[in-house]
């Protein structure tokens, strides 16, 4: 019984590890495809809504799929599915590039700086 009880322990572990790569693979896939669109389109440093349909469609025409013949409701299933990054995870992933690359902050981002004291002493913080 014991036996039993250790292979099933490490059986869960292995399957929580490997899902713990998985999803370390998709957020630097996810970042290393982030950085290469604000690379390419300076617009998407500022506008978070053009970089997600940015991003959504580099997934649907890398997954093979033909976005052209797509539903609204095909493309609603592939973001149910998993299989679009979550609006969240994008943002997430940009607001980190340009975290770690500077150049590859938007026009927006000095006067947003700008705001910090006063949103700081509003929330109490300063």
């Amino acid at each position: 019984m014991s036996l039993w009880i250790f292979l099933l322990t490490l059986e869960i572990n292995l399957a929580i590890y490997i899902n713990q790569i998985n999803i370390m693979d998709k957020i630097s896939n996810l970042t290393d495809t982030v950085e290469q669109v604000l690379l390419k389109d300076e617009r998407c440093r500022d506008d978070d809504r053009l970089l997600t349909a940015i991003v959504w469609f580099n997934v649907i025409k890398d997954g093979k799929y033909n976005f052209s013949t797509m539903s609204a409701k095909d493309l609603l299933d592939l973001y149910i599915k998993g299989v679009m990054p979550n609006h969240d995870s994008i943002t997430r992933a940009r607001r980190k590039v340009q975290e770690l690359n500077p150049e590859l902050r938007g026009s927006k981002y000095e006067s947003r700086q700008g705001y910090q004291k006063d949103v700081k002493k509003d929330l109490g913080y300063g």
